[in-house]
């Protein structure tokens, strides 16, 4: 579930800034508990969206546990590029001020056929900038670093399905929920 929208006119500001990707490490309170204030507002918007199919406690002890590992990306503006072995190193300086150029977050698990993004949110003022692209590229890559075979996403989300459709995903089923 996805909750990228494009509802305010395009941010060119973010087109010009590195983007860092950092991932929490599983079963480690402190990172989870420095970070959790700054994603539980879009993850509670998505879980409400999702009518009781995720909580924010469940997503909690899946990536505590491991079962989904969370990526968030910062925005950087120190003009100093950062190679990707680089990324976790800068990635934990974001860690002091965890909301200063907070930027998005993505959850991803895997299944035995696929990697699954699960919850992808993207800040309101970078939506429809270039960071949908940025991070979906970025967890293809590491979807084959773990050499999955598929990598699958699911959006409530129109425009968001062009823009799957666009980068190669194909439309595989859709799920309707009912509230009984």
């Amino acid at each position: 579930m996805s909750e990228v929208r494009e509802i305010r006119p395009k941010d060119t500001s973010i087109n010009d800034k590195q983007l860092i990707v950092g991932l929490i490490p599983c079963q480690n309170r402190y990172f989870l508990d420095i970070i959790w204030p700054v994603i539980k507002p879009g993850l509670d918007s998505l879980c409400e969206q999702s009518m009781g199919e995720l909580t924010a406690y469940e997503v909690w002890r899946d990536v505590f546990h491991g079962k989904q590992h969370l990526y968030l990306l910062y925005s950087d503006d120190s003009g100093m590029p950062v190679d990707e072995f680089r990324f976790q190193e800068v990635f934990l300086d974001k860690m002091k001020s965890p909301r200063k150029g907070f930027v998005a977050f993505g959850l991803m698990s895997f299944l035995p056929h696929t990697a699954l993004i699960t919850i992808a949110h993207i800040e309101p003022e970078y939506r429809g900038t270039v960071v949908f692209q940025k991070a979906y590229d970025f967890l293809e890559r590491e979807a084959k670093k773990m050499n999955a075979p598929y990598l699958s996403a699911a959006t409530p989300y129109p425009p968001l399905e062009e823009k799957l459709k666009k980068a190669g995903y194909t439309a595989v089923y859709t799920v309707y929920r009912k509230k009984l």
